[in-house]
């Protein structure tokens, strides 16, 4: 009679024989349960093989194998490891939920924060009435222009929409230029025609402009009756509906109390030199009877910024320094007890 031992071992599967598992996240096998009718646990062979990638979408099998120390065997059962992806993204807006942006400049997208079990794969999608109205993210037009976007990933999950809005701005002013020299003299009792402006905008017509007229004049639409002797300033500024305001434009008359002109009174009394200047110019006084004068500094607003010289005067030469003054128009304002005398000079470096 020979004994013999001819029976396989039994192994089952602990758990299910297909598993779902979650992409990207660990994954604890179950393992498998064997027994022998003959012989003990460690003198059965256990062995398994397969692998599981648990950062690509796919199907894996595992196998399990069992053998006696007889030989009999090996036994096998195998489980399915279906690794998938089932969560969707989660979406933020990267910068603000609310971007401005110039009108006629491209809109730069800062996009989004994308958090999801998978690391590839996405397809952003991107609407709303600023890519429909503005397909090229150069807006031509002012307003507030939503932006939504979802977000789906390699397995096809959707996230949730998030979105942001695009405030389309104009914050360029106006620009306004005198027509005509910016200084005028004219006789006393005669009738002063202001020449006026011209004006534009980046984005607003002229006709939507708004003209701001401030003067000195009494005007009558651009005319004026110089009944009294002076200086006079009329001021421009330009408004759009942005309420961007424009640099003002202004334009000094001289009112003078004969014909003769201010380059015809002062040709022999005052010289000024260099002009243009750095800011440093000299002032060259020639009252040869000698007499009480003022003499100032004035911006283009005709606002006193420097007396030089309120007392007696004959020949003498200033040295000034406007070093600290902004580049642009100046006035030098020579004041007698007969006559008013007024010079341009020009500070540029």
């Amino acid at each position: 009679i020979i004994v013999a031992d001819v029976a396989a071992p039994d192994i089952s599967l602990n758990g299910d024989s297909v598993v779902y598992h979650e992409i990207n996240t660990i994954y604890n096998d179950s393992g498998a349960t064997y027994s022998d009718n003959y012989w003990p646990l460690n003198k059965i062979t256990y062995q398994t093989s397969g692998l599981v990638d648990i950062t690509r979408i796919g199907t894996y099998i595992l196998n399990y194998s069992v053998t006696d120390a007889s030989g009999n065997g090996p036994n096998t059962v195998t489980r399915t490891v279906i690794v998938w992806d089932s969560t969707a993204p989660v979406l933020t807006v990267k910068a603000s939920d609310e971007i401005i942006v110039e009108v006629f400049h491209e809109f730069i997208d800062p996009g989004l924060d994308i958090n999801d079990n998978s690391y590839f794969g996405f397809t952003i999608h991107r609407s709303g009435t600023f890519y429909e109205n503005f397909p090229n993210s150069i807006p031509d037009s002012i307003g507030l222009f939503p932006v939504f976007y979802y977000v789906t990933d390699e397995a096809g999950n959707s996230s949730e929409v998030v979105a942001r809005v695009v405030r389309v701005v104009d914050i360029r002013s106006p620009e306004i230029q005198l027509i005509g020299e910016i200084f005028q003299f004219v006789e006393r009792w005669s009738v002063y025609v202001d020449q006026g402006y011209s004006i534009s905008d980046n984005y607003y017509s002229v006709e939507d402009l708004k003209i701001d007229t401030l003067s000195t004049l009494k005007l009558d639409g651009n005319n004026a009756i110089m009944n009294e002797a002076g200086l006079y300033n009329v001021t421009y500024k330009a408004r759009d509906g942005s309420r961007n305001y424009s640099v003002p434009a202004v334009r000094l008359v001289r009112v003078t109390h004969t014909n003769t002109s201010i380059e015809e009174l002062d040709a022999n009394i005052v010289d000024l030199y260099p002009n243009p200047s750095s800011g440093k110019f000299v002032i060259d006084i020639n009252l040869t009877r000698g007499e009480e004068a003022r003499i100032s500094i004035l911006d283009v607003l005709g606002e006193e910024i420097e007396v030089v010289n309120d007392g007696y005067v004959s020949t003498q030469t200033f040295n000034i320094d406007l070093s600290d003054k902004s580049n642009g128009v100046y006035i030098v304002k020579i004041e007698t007890n007969d006559e008013t005398i007024l010079e341009r000079v020009m500070i540029s470096r």
